[in-house]
């Protein structure tokens, strides 16, 4: 018998659900911010704009390594929470709570997929949260 109390076959299911997710996600968030770096800085060079950081492409970058920070704490968290590290809850929940924060900023104009996403988010934090007296 293994010390670590069995986990759910839901709990694997939306742990490999999170992974792709974040995994998408942080990727094209790297596609955003090497194409607004890379942008950016052509731009700067022409003089269209004074630097980089004071576009809208230094803007873009800034976001961009946000949104692949909070991936990352994530990933991160779901990965101790599958070894049974009850501290994983607590790194998922700040990626994924700042994750929510941004999508109810960008839908506060009634955009349903952005307020949609949100909820999917809160769901997924809240299926975690209900997983944690199964940690050891």
């Amino acid at each position: 018998m293994s010390a670590q109390p069995k986990k759910s076959k839901a709990f694997s299911t939306i742990s490999v659900l999170s992974y792709i997710g974040n995994s998408i996600c942080a990727l094209l968030a790297m596609i955003l911010l090497i194409a607004s770096i890379s942008n950016g800085t052509n731009l700067s060079k022409s003089g269209s704009f004074d630097a980089l950081f004071g576009s809208l492409m230094g803007v873009m970058a800034v976001m961009a390594v946000l949104v692949i920070v909070m991936c990352y704490l994530c990933i991160m968290g779901v990965a101790k929470m599958k070894k049974g590290n009850k501290r994983g809850l607590l790194y998922y929940l700040i990626g994924n709570g700042l994750w929510v924060v941004l999508l109810i900023y960008a839908g506060r104009e009634g955009s349903l997929v952005y307020l949609s996403s949100a909820l999917i988010s809160i769901g997924f934090t809240g299926f975690y949260a209900m997983m944690l007296p199964k940690l050891s």
